[in-house]
């Protein structure tokens, strides 16, 4: 359990506990406890200042301890009650907020995991997702795979059997509750025979330049410099279901899967056209690139304060922080390549070659 100062005050048995159902918020929680409507915000904004308080779903508990002697020997019923908000995230933390004299103190422990590097190797017999889960593979490293090659492998079509494919990822293993979660991170490096040709997938570059290269038989066709590092790409260009309004629809950029506040990279020089909220997008930032060229990044949860439209900025400059406003169901970065109102797949080679061949703008101001 978290250790939270409360000035001195001695939390006593008077304790509640509320389990999170769907559709609730932790204001019903609280208030389900005896806090008032003005307490329970001042709580919950005490908790939105280290976590969304939208990742909080069915099943995790809430519990409210309340000082029932009061601040200075006062009665539980005074204005001067303290309490005590605990909130258990399961694998992904502990939240813990303190009222005491209508005052907040607050702070947040994420479970920390250990990272392993998983280095695979194995050949296709049957379908491809099939051979490597039989390998030890979690679907969801075949699936960013798949999204990654999309536009230069078929993997239903490409595979006739015992081509080679070998894989070197990192996973997050998180221990809670005597139970272990395994959570794939970033492919690093991939090599993938077929029947066009091999396949291999790189991740170079460290500090604030990070790049996604694909090589086909030795011969780099894409170079991508990537929005936000160490991130699993979770969703393609193309149609697919809507993860919120249910429907098909045209996905008109990619996704990467990454932690909240994890940092956000121009991935060209560029000029900013809008910096704030636009819609399904939450908080977005568009940059515009000569000859036409568009790069947007949505659902962050925290813009670069110096950012204003016409502001200049390089490539690989910070230009916010990975969050989940907007229509967005988990902390991601969406990116999207514009030229006009065309919207591009970032992960095709002539995507970037328009991207790379627009002279960059000046930088200075």
């Amino acid at each position: 359990m978290l250790a939270v100062p409360t000035s001195n005050t001695a939390f006593a048995a008077e304790r509640f506990s509320y389990e999170i159902k769907s559709g609730d918020t932790l204001a019903k929680a609280l208030n389900a406890a005896g806090m008032s409507g003005q307490q329970a915000y001042k709580v919950n904004q005490a908790l939105a200042q280290h976590l969304d308080l939208k990742s909080i779903k069915p099943g995790q508990i809430v519990q409210v301890e309340k000082n029932i002697d009061g601040v200075g020997g006062k009665s539980a019923s005074s204005t001067s009650a303290s309490y005590r908000v605990l909130l258990d995230l399961g694998f992904a933390g502990m939240a813990e907020a303190t009222l005491v004299n209508d005052s907040t103190v607050s702070q947040y422990a994420q479970l920390v995991p250990q990272i392993r590097t998983v280095s695979v190797e194995f050949t296709v017999s049957g379908s491809v997702i099939d051979s490597a889960v039989e390998a030890g593979v979690s679907p969801e490293v075949i699936l960013e795979l798949s999204e990654t090659l999309e536009s230069q492998v078929d993997f239903k079509r490409d595979f006739a059997g015992g081509e080679d494919i070998s894989l070197r990822y990192e996973e997050a293993i998180y221990t809670y509750g005597g139970q272990r979660k395994r959570i794939p991170r970033a492919i690093n490096a991939a090599s993938v025979q077929t029947s066009k040709g091999l396949f291999e997938v790189n991740r170079i570059g460290e500090g604030d330049e990070q790049k996604l290269v694909i090589s086909k038989n030795g011969k780099i066709v894409l170079s991508l410099f990537l929005p936000v590092h160490d991130a699993r790409l979770s969703s393609a260009f193309g149609r697919r279901k809507h993860p919120v309004l249910a429907g098909w629809m045209m996905h008109k950029g990619v996704d990467f899967a990454a932690n909240r506040g994890d940092d956000v990279f121009a991935v060209a020089a560029g000029r900013v056209t809008l910096a704030g909220r636009e819609g399904g997008f939450g908080r977005v930032v568009r940059l515009s690139h000569a000859n036409g060229m568009e790069t947007i990044y949505a659902h962050l949860s925290e813009i670069n304060g110096r950012l204003k439209p016409g502001s200049r900025v390089q490539q690989g400059e910070k230009i916010g922080e990975v969050g989940r406003s907007g229509l967005a169901t988990s902390n991601n970065l969406h990116f999207e390549i514009r030229k006009g109102k065309e919207s591009l797949n970032p992960l095709k080679a002539s995507t970037m070659e328009k991207l790379d061949n627009a002279p960059a703008l000046a930088v200075q101001d």
